[in-house]
């Protein structure tokens, strides 16, 4: 049998929320730079570097992990889902050594 395993669930979320903040200000300086370097090469409006898209999956991916720990506090945003399936309470669990 797996054992519970207690995590900070405050800590875990001041972590997320640090980590989110200093994604969007990245991209925001980003997106300043990249419309600036855009106009400079002649680019389409919009254009996006590739620094900017993998800032945005950064972001993507923590808020993924808000989502799980969410659902790990029993907390469901009305229709939030990940990857397609409804948030549901989980409780992590930490397997012992497969000798056991």
């Amino acid at each position: 049998m797996g054992e519970s395993v207690m995590i900070d669930e405050v800590e875990v979320r001041r972590e997320l929320n640090c980590a989110a903040h200093a994604l969007d200000q990245a991209a925001a300086f980003l997106a300043g730079y990249d419309a600036a370097h855009a106009a400079q090469l002649g680019m389409a409006a919009g254009w996006e570097s590739p620094l900017a898209l993998t800032l945005r999956d950064g972001r993507q991916a923590v808020d993924r992990v808000a989502a799980y720990v969410r659902a790990l506090a029993g907390e469901q945003a009305a229709g939030e889902s990940l990857n397609g399936v409804p948030v549901r309470r989980m409780a992590l669990l930490r397997h012992g050594d497969p000798g056991e």
